[in-house]
C-alpha cells in the first residue's frame, strides 16, 4: 500500500494492532461543581488533576473531557528558553540536567566519526559493536540532513565526508547513515563503557521521494528491516522528525504504528520552526497533542520537542536536542546494568 503522495507504506507492520483511545473510556462531561472554577470560567488543569486524583483513590473509571481542557495547556512550553512541550494531564520524561545539556554541546561539538552506510540492520549491528543507538527518522524532505550537520556544528562542515548531503530534492538519502560523537578514548581504563558515548543512524526518508516505484520499494524494506532487526541490546530509541508547517501527516501517523506495533520508544521533534509565527507554531502543537491522545500511544514520549537549524538563536534548541539524544542512550545504557565501575589495573611485576 502506498500514501497518497505516492510513498512507500508503513502502516502494514501495525494497522492489525489493537488500539484504545486515550483515556481508556469514551469521553464525557466532567461535572461543573467538581471541576469549574470560582470565576466561572473554563476548567483549570489543575482542577482536572485533582479531579483525576480523586477517581483513582476511589477506584472510579475516569473518563476525561478533553474539549473543556484550556486551549493554552495544549502547547504549554514546560521547559523556559526551549520548544519542549508535554501532552496535558501525563507524566512527562525527566527534564535533562543542565550539566548534561553542557556535555551534550561539547560531546557533538567535539568531533564525530563517519562509520559509513548499511543497507540492512545486520550491517548496522556488525559496525556497531557495544556503543547505544539513535534513530532519526522521517518523512522525505523533512530536515533530517541539515539537522545532523546542525547537531555536529563545525566538526561537519571541516569535513565534507562527515557531512550530511542535503538537497531539495526528496529521497537523496537511499542508505542507513552512521554517524558517531563521544569517542571514550580518555575512558580506556574502562572496559564496561562503550566505545562511543552515542551513535545517530540517519534512515532513508519515508512518504514521498522522486524516485520510481521500486526505489520507493527499497527505501521503505531499509527502515522496515533495520527497525525489525534492530539490536536490542544497543537500540536506545528513535526521534521521529516531523515537519512543524505540516503537523502529523497520514503517513507520518503510519509510521507511529510502526514503532508501535515493533515496540520501538521514540520521541517526536518539530523540524523547521523557524518557518512558523508563534500563533502558528503553537496552533501546530495543539493539533499534534490532540491527535496524540487520540489514541493510545504507549511507546511515544509524553514530551515534545522542536528545533530549527537557521535564523537567531536556535542554540538552545539544538543542544536541548543533543542532551535528549545522549540521555536516551544514557539511560539505555545504564539500564542493561553493566558496572561502570571495574577498573582494569595494569598487571604487576
Amino acid at each position: 500500500a502506498r500514501d497518497e503522495g505516492g510513498g512507500a507504506s508503513c502502516a502494514g507492520h501495525g494497522a492489525d494492532a489493537a488500539r484504545s483511545p486515550l483515556p481508556p473510556q469514551p469521553p464525557r462531561a466532567v461535572p461543573a461543581q467538581a471541576g469549574a472554577s470560582a470565576a466561572g470560567t473554563s476548567v483549570a488543569s489543575r482542577d482536572v488533576v485533582d479531579l483525576v486524583s480523586s477517581h483513582a483513590e476511589s477506584g472510579e473509571v475516569f473518563e476525561m473531557d478533553w474539549s473543556r481542557l484550556p486551549a493554552q495547556e495544549w502547547c504549554k512550553v514546560l521547559e523556559p528558553g526551549t520548544l519542549a512541550w508535554g501532552i496535558p494531564l501525563h507524566p512527562v520524561p525527566e527534564r535533562p540536567p543542565p550539566k548534561l545539556i553542557a556535555d551534550a554541546r561539547k560531546v557533538f561539538l567535539a568531533g564525530v566519526d563517519y562509520l559509513g552506510t548499511a543497507a540492512r540492520a545486520s550491517h548496522v549491528n556488525a559496525v556497531i559493536a557495544d556503543s547505544p543507538q539513535v534513530a532519526l527518522i522521517g518523512r522525505s524532505n523533512v530536515g533530517k540532513s541539515s539537522l545532523i550537520n546542525a547537531l555536529f556544528g563545525s566538526a561537519a562542515k571541516k569535513n565534507r565526508k562527515i557531512a550530511a548531503r542535503t538537497s531539495k530534492r526528496p529521497g537523496r538519502t537511499t542508505m542507513l547513515h552512521i554517524y558517531a560523537a563521544g569517542r571514550n578514548d580518555a575512558w580506556a581504563h574502562r572496559r564496561s563503557l562503550p566505545t562511543f558515548r552515542s551513535v545517530v543512524v540517519d534512515c532513508p526518508g519515508y512518504g514521498f521521494a522522486r524516485l520510481n516505484a521500486k526505489g520507493r520499494e527499497s527505501l521503505g524494506k531499509t527502515i522496515a528491516d533495520y527497525l525489525e532487526n534492530r539490536d536490542q541490546r544497543l537500540f536506545a530509541g528513535a526521534l521521529l522528525l516531523v515537519d512543524a508547517r505540516r503537523g502529523l501527516a497520514y503517513i507520518d501517523v503510519q509510521m507511529m504504528h510502526m514503532l508501535e506495533h515493533l515496540e520501538v520508544p521514540y520521541t517526536i521533534v518539530l523540524t523547521k520552526c523557524d518557518r512558523l509565527s508563534k500563533a502558528q507554531l503553537d496552533e501546530t502543537v495543539t493539533t499534534v497533542m490532540k491527535d496524540l491522545v487520540s489514541e493510545n500511544y504507549t511507546h511515544c514520549s509524553a514530551r515534545v520537542l522542536g528545533v530549527s537549524v537557521k535564523g537567531a538563536g536556535i542554540q538552545p534548541h539544538l543542544d536541548r536536542l543533543r542532551a535528549e539524544i545522549l540521555q536516551i542512550g544514557d539511560s539505555h545504557f545504564h539500564r542493561r546494568k553493566v558496572s561502570t565501575d571495574r577498573v582494569v589495573h595494569p598487571r604487576r611485576r
